[in-house]
């Protein structure tokens, strides 16, 4: 679902890096299309090729990013929530970026 929250235009590849529109939200919805496009072009081109290779996007859970630190409604959010959550769900909720890239 992040993937919806991008900018209004979609990815704007003319100000990746402009201090002026940047939004933390918009920006996580800017990267989550960004890869699920990625994918669908990879399997686009391996197709074009005659490679039979899959190619998929998927989203590994919450995880602990430079973004997520920036927020204060997330950051302050979670550490109101996160002893209930962990006691829940044994800590298995948000991912380090180490564990993240662990995700098979």
């Amino acid at each position: 679902m992040g993937h919806r929250f991008t900018y209004p235009k979609g990815i704007l590849f003319d100000k990746l890096n402009d201090p002026s529109s940047y939004s933390s939200w918009r920006a996580y919805g800017q990267s989550k299309l960004a890869n699920i496009l990625h994918a669908n072009e990879l399997v686009r081109r391996l197709k074009e090729d005659g490679v039979d290779i899959t190619a998929n996007s998927l989203h590994p859970g919450a995880t602990v990013t430079n973004i997520y630190l920036q927020s204060p409604l997330l950051t302050g959010v979670w550490n109101l929530i996160r002893p209930f959550v962990i006691h829940i769900l044994a800590g298995n909720v948000v991912k380090t970026v180490q564990q993240v890239s662990l995700t098979h």
